[in-house]
């Protein structure tokens, strides 16, 4: 998941602000995880009103899914556009390409608000095509704090459970 030169980096960068020698608090943990890029954050505030700050939210969470994947996801061709289907009424279509392939997710239109309900049930679009043993798992978070999906196995699902001491949404 996470490269020890990749660990020991953002640990060295973290002994500026932090005591490299107590234990993360559990609730600091997820967040961690998306740091070292070993996890996507998903925003639960407002992100701006329907321009570019959504854009830009809804392109960093599909790139920073497909960074999960050491490479074997592409994500290109990120285009965020209003619906024009009557029946559609105030949703809009997320396209994008994961490896040269076209994808789209449907938004529910939430104002400032990511939908994360759409991003909950389609991220595992994004997990690398053809393994069957990785895909994005939700882990508990505080209450009001980001979402956040890890892409593991279950062998690497039982650390972050086991030694992390993280559970996971179900």
């Amino acid at each position: 998941m996470v490269t020890a030169g990749r660990a020991a980096e953002e640990l060295a960068a973290a002994a500026d602000w932090r005591d490299p020698d107590a234990e993360l608090p559990i609730d600091e943990r997820p967040a961690a995880l998306v740091e070292l890029g070993a996890a996507v954050g998903v925003h639960t505030e407002d992100v701006g009103l329907d321009g570019p700050d959504l854009v830009d939210a809804y392109a960093d969470i599909l790139t920073a899914a497909a960074a999960c994947s050491g490479g074997t996801v592409v994500v290109e061709d990120i285009a965020f556009t209003e619906q024009e289907d009557e029946d559609a009424s105030g949703d809009w279509l997320l396209t994008f390409t994961r490896n040269g392939q076209p994808m789209s997710w449907t938004i529910d239109d939430h104002d400032e608000y990511l939908d994360t309900l759409s991003i909950f049930e389609s991220i595992n679009d994004l997990r690398p095509p053809g393994d069957v043993q990785r895909r994005f798992h939700r882990l508990s978070t505080s209450p009001g704090a980001d979402q956040v999906y890890v892409l593991a196995s279950d062998a690497q699902l039982a650390v972050i459970t086991g030694e992390l001491g993280l559970s996971l949404l179900a």
